[in-house]
């Protein structure tokens, strides 16, 4: 086992592994960890593309948030966490209506004081989608964190790429072997095995986006998901979005094209990779203690 998951020990004993059954008929898997106040202040953690709710990073703020008293829901996109079987049509990052269906039915399920959205590179773009709607809004959003989000997906396709060749072969391998396992459990569903073959996350792509989603070309179905100014601007609780200049796959750059608004705030460190920013695992991490202090800092303001 990993440090942080000898550390995050009560948070595993304490979770629970349920299967959301959405009204549209999707299922999703989360691990959530009740506090003990029944209707508790809930953190809702999505990880990143390819990641799960097993991943150290979400584990670890978890951990930080159950020993706030959060009740902490770690959930997991579909096809992630083990869940291919769960649904017929594979994963894509314009599923948003899923993922508002799964918190609708939380806070419905649960009744929380209170919710709070946290979400790491592809998490938190969707977290920005999602504190951007009406319907998530009025679930009472305290707080939104948003790590290194891409939030435009076609540039950080491109920075993928052309960038360090380590981290392009490790997607195109996870998402290989995600693609593999959606395969043997529906083939009728999944008939090209050429984005299986591919060995880019380009030729991949331009298999799977025009047999899997409503978008004939890529660059449409990457441009389908970006995070604009509109997004931003329609946010309306306290949100903090957190990228650093030395990310390998998301370039600094992207976060020009927007400003600040009243709710959110849009902060840069030198140091920190992709979701990285952990000075020691002796200690509780950086981005940790900044989102307790951000936290701390808005709820004075109410």
């Amino acid at each position: 086992k990993s440090l942080i998951k000898k550390q995050a020990r009560n948070l595993l004993i304490h979770a629970q592994h349920h299967i959301i059954n959405t009204t549209t008929g999707v299922r999703r898997t989360a691990d959530i960890s009740h506090a003990d106040k029944a209707d508790a202040r809930m953190a809702v953690l999505i990880h990143g593309w390819e990641g799960s709710s097993q991943s150290d990073y979400i584990l670890s703020l978890a951990d930080t948030f159950w020993q706030l008293g959060f009740t902490v829901v770690r959930l997991n996109l579909r096809d992630h966490g083990n869940s291919h079987h769960l649904n017929r049509h594979p994963f894509n990052s314009v599923r948003l209506t899923e993922v508002k269906d799964a918190l609708k039915h939380l806070h419905s399920q649960f009744q929380p004081e209170s919710m709070l959205l946290a979400g790491f590179s592809l998490g938190g773009n969707f977290v920005l989608r999602l504190s951007a709607d009406k319907d998530i809004q009025a679930l009472n959003l305290r707080h939104c964190f948003a790590i290194c989000p891409p939030l435009d997906p076609a540039a950080t396709a491109t920075n993928m790429e052309q960038g360090p060749k380590m981290y392009h072969r490790y997607f195109v391998k996870k998402w290989r072997h995600s693609l593999n396992k959606k395969y043997q459990y529906y083939p009728e569903v999944m008939p090209g095995i050429e984005h299986l073959q591919s060995r880019s996350l380009t030729a991949m792509n331009a298999v799977f986006v025009p047999e899997h989603t409503p978008y004939q070309h890529p660059t449409d179905y990457l441009n389908a998901y970006a995070v604009r100014q509109q997004a931003i601007n329609a946010i309306r609780c306290p949100t903090l979005i957190i990228y650093s200049d030395d990310d390998p796959i998301i370039q600094a750059s992207s976060f020009d094209h927007i400003k600040q608004t009243r709710w959110v705030n849009i902060e840069v460190q030198h140091y920190g990779g992709h979701c990285a920013f952990i000075p020691s695992l002796l200690s509780l991490p950086w981005l940790n203690q900044r989102i307790i202090e951000e936290m701390n800092k808005n709820e004075e303001k109410v």
